[in-house]
């Protein structure tokens, strides 16, 4: 065969991004420093929002925390965060300085420090804040240099490695060339206005070398016209002074955080801004007022969340690039203007909120699929006997049932008690035994039933007699009762599910059918009780009468007169043979019955308990349904409710509120009732495929397929994330 050679078609050579193009591309390899508890409160907004869209930090590992705060208190869990939000024990350093007192008395040994810090400001330990003294923030910098500058280091390397990159981009992370640093907090406290501008050039010192590097710092201030603490504003007024002194380009940053370190830039000093980009916000601007300091964080985290994960990133980085020709020039005062603010509006539609209360509905539509019958049941009385009936749980069927012998022929023991002379007077009559051996074989007979019949056990306890001290007869019957009691307690379990399953019938039917069952069962047990009284009265007499015949038998067989009639003695001893076997047969009947009653009376006071049982779970079953349903109610009316974390305005219509007189709360209108007719149709139709198959598949996932009654023993919380998630998916 020939071979041919294929030419691959040339294919067009994607042209290299741009340096500036690079640097647009992407999540940008970030490392967020908090200082003070403001600072603390941005990073965990921001790593809240990181955890919403991403789930997990691990898939951001070129993104990374630290936190620096004087105060202990300041560094602990905050609860308006998840735990995931809050910070591993590993980014957070606690700059403390013990000692503050001889230090403040040996200060002339430490010319990196008596420069600037006034012996004023060292009056007691920092450990527990700066105390809204600036001096006091920045020293604790300066004693903790060694621990923070390692710190950055490490973040710095962990976020810019190339593992952590191809690891982000396995996750589906683009990510860009360039490398962020953030320093986020308030200018009002003594730790971030004290040590904000120290930070901001230890970090260009360490990562001077990094290429495409841009330090961002984004600062709070104090709100215009409202009162703050007497310290507050002049810290804010000295930390904005330093910042504007040392963000003109005709000055130089100086500091030596060792003794035995040249300081920053080997002496030399650095002569550039502290800040790419400078933020300062307050909660306040001519058009509008955030009024609180928590939604100022809010908006802050949000804006580097937005930075750190969105399309408007690209924008707004190219937006801030055009400014440099801006930033470089001084105002009329001759002052920088290397300074910004932020404010972030938007027209937002709750997706989020419409999904989780349309998800609420379906769920809460799911159980009430469940529990709510198509048909009601008019006459549950009625209903109960035909059931019990079909079950085979009436009186006279376990009767019938206790007395069963011989399964696969269905005799009965009275069949074979009847048989029994039926067979004796065959005998007699085929073998005459003679006339004084009558009353013979017919005591034997009576003997061979009456010890099928025996019970020389003391226990009342049916089950718990022994087979020793039991005839043959009885033995059966307590055999058959002994497998009768689990069989029916199998038999109404059953009933119970399929009941619950049947979409007729539900929870309801099942629990009306068990009450009357209850009332049933003792009625049997009593009224049997006393129809075997009455058989106990009426067994003497007949033994009485039964054994009377035999007295006559045996009298007409030593009468010498009847003996000269021909025929005449087997004639009368013929009658009273007769008379004999009726009264016999009346007496096993009798016998035979007292005790069926016995086992009879055993086997309903035995069921009552399982009915108790099956009543507690089914009440446990209403109550778990009742739950689900108002869990469901509360979680679509808690989404409907719930206020959108937006500054801008929401596109979404709650609807009209209605309370009924039980006080159950009920949207009506509005977006969500239109958006369920969308997702899912009229919920209340019981053939809606959308419900009809997220039912089926709940069970199924839940592992009880097409048993609704199955869940009953299932983890409560296991349901609720089954149901949300399939609901969820529609």
């Amino acid at each position: 065969m020939a071979e041919t050679t294929l030419n691959p078609t040339p294919t067009a050579t994607a042209p290299t991004p741009t340096a500036e193009e690079q640097k647009l591309q992407g999540i940008s390899r970030s490392l967020l420093i908090g200082v003070g508890g403001t600072g603390h409160k941005i990073l965990l907004d921001v790593r809240e929002r990181l955890l919403q869209k991403y789930d997990s930090m691990a898939k951001l590992p070129i993104v990374s925390f630290l936190q620096i705060d004087t105060d202990s208190q300041g560094l602990s869990g905050n609860a308006n965060f998840s735990d995931a939000a809050n910070l591993d024990e590993s980014d957070k350093i606690h700059v403390t300085v013990h000692g503050v007192e001889q230090l403040r008395k040996s200060l002339q040994e430490y010319p990196h420090l008596r420069d600037w810090l006034d012996p004023k400001t060292l009056s007691g330990d920092i450990h527990q804040g700066a105390g809204a003294v600036r001096a006091r923030g920045r020293l604790a910098f300066f004693w903790n240099y060694d621990k923070i500058a390692g710190r950055i280091q490490e973040e710095a390397s962990e976020i810019t490695k190339d593992s952590s990159k191809q690891a982000a981009m396995q996750n589906g992370l683009g990510v860009s060339n360039d490398v962020t640093v953030y320093i986020v907090g308030s200018l009002l406290g003594g730790t971030g206005s004290g040590m904000f501008l120290d930070v901001a050039y230890t970090v260009r010192e360490l990562m001077g070398s990094q290429r495409n590097l841009d330090l961002v710092g984004i600062f709070t201030l104090p709100p215009s016209g409202v009162a703050v603490a007497a310290n507050n504003m002049p810290n804010a007024y000295a930390g904005l002074l330093e910042l504007n002194h040392f963000t003109d380009v005709s000055t130089t940053f100086h500091a030596q955080y060792k003794p035995d370190q040249s300081g920053i830039g080997n002496g030399a000093g650095n002569p550039n801004p502290p800040f790419t980009y400078c933020y300062l916000v307050d909660t306040s601007s001519p058009k509008t007022n955030l009024g609180n300091i928590d939604k100022l964080v809010g908006m802050i985290g949000n804006s580097i969340f937005l930075d750190l994960t969105s399309e408007f990133q690209r924008q707004k980085k190219s937006n801030r690039d055009n400014f440099n020709q801006y930033l470089i020039q001084p105002d009329d005062l001759g002052c920088p203007q290397n300074y910004m603010s932020m404010g972030l509006s938007a027209i937002h539609f709750p997706k989020d909120k419409v999904i989780r209360a349309c998800a609420s509905r379906l769920c809460r539509q799911i159980v009430a699929r469940w529990t709510e019958p198509l048909q009601k049941v008019s006459n549950i009385g009625a209903f109960t006997e035909g059931e019990l009936n079909r079950l085979g749980l009436t009186i006279d069927e376990v009767q019938r049932q206790i007395q069963v012998l011989n399964v696969e022929s269905g005799e009965l023991i009275r069949d074979t008690a009847m048989g029994h002379w039926n067979n004796t007077n065959r005998q007699y009559e085929s073998a005459y035994p003679g006339h004084n051996r009558v009353v013979e074989l017919l005591m034997v007979k009576q003997k061979e039933q009456e010890a099928k019949l025996v019970d020389t056990d003391p226990n009342p306890d049916i089950l718990a007699k022994a087979r020793p001290n039991l005839g043959e007869f009885l033995w059966q019957m307590r055999e058959n009762l002994r497998v009768l009691i689990p069989a029916k307690e199998n038999a109404l379990r059953g009933f119970i599910s399929d009941c619950v399953n049947d979409p007729n019938r539900r929870h309801g039917v099942a629990r009306a059918f068990l009450d009357q069952a209850t009332e049933r069962f003792r009625a049997f047990a009593e009224n049997t009780g006393k129809i075997r009284d009455q058989n106990k009265e009426g067994l003497a007499p007949i033994a009485d009468q039964r054994d009377r015949q035999l007295g006559e038998i045996a009298r007409f067989a030593s009468d010498p007169m009847l003996s000269l009639i021909m025929g005449a003695k087997k004639k009368e001893i013929d009658e009273k043979k007769d008379a004999y076997l009726a009264q016999a047969r009346r007496w096993d009947v009798s016998m035979i019955d007292i005790r069926a009653q016995d086992a009879a009376i055993y086997f309903y006071t035995a069921m009552l308990p399982v009915i108790d049982r099956l009543k507690e779970e089914m009440d446990a079953y209403i109550e778990r349904m009742k739950s689900l349903e108002a869990y469901y109610r509360s979680e679509e009316n808690a989404a409907i409710e719930s206020g959108v974390s937006v500054n801008g305005d929401s596109l979404f219509d709650r609807g009209r509120r209605v309370e009924n007189e039980n006080g159950v709360v009920t949207y009506e209108g509005g977006d969500i009732e239109n958006r369920y007719a969308a997702y899912v149709g009229n919920g209340s139709d019981p053939s809606n495929p959308a419900i009809t198959t997220a039912s089926a598949d709940v069970l199924i996932e839940l592992g009880t397929a097409g048993n609704i009654y199955g869940i009953r023993g299932a983890d409560l919380n296991r349901i609720k994330q089954v149901l949300t998630h399939r609901a969820e998916e529609v």
